[in-house]
């Protein structure tokens, strides 16, 4: 099977899409996390946790974001 340069392309922006999809997905939880030592796949780092306050406006924003699609 041999794919033309329009279907190379297409395979091509749809995965690279995808993996896109699941990295941001994996690193917004994170971000949200009230962990200050994270170990994901090898990596291990120390941080500051993010105030309360961002996270309570996050929340909201993402409930907002929630009700505006149905």
């Amino acid at each position: 099977m041999v794919l033309t340069g329009a279907e190379l392309v297409a395979v091509l922006t749809v995965s690279i899409s995808g993996f896109a999809t699941i990295i941001t997905s994996c690193f917004h939880g994170t971000s949200m996390s009230r962990c200050k030592r994270i170990d994901c796949w090898g990596i291990v780092c120390d941080r500051e946790v993010i105030s309360e306050d961002v996270v309570a406006r996050e929340y909201q924003a993402q409930r907002v974001n929630q009700s505006n699609q149905q």
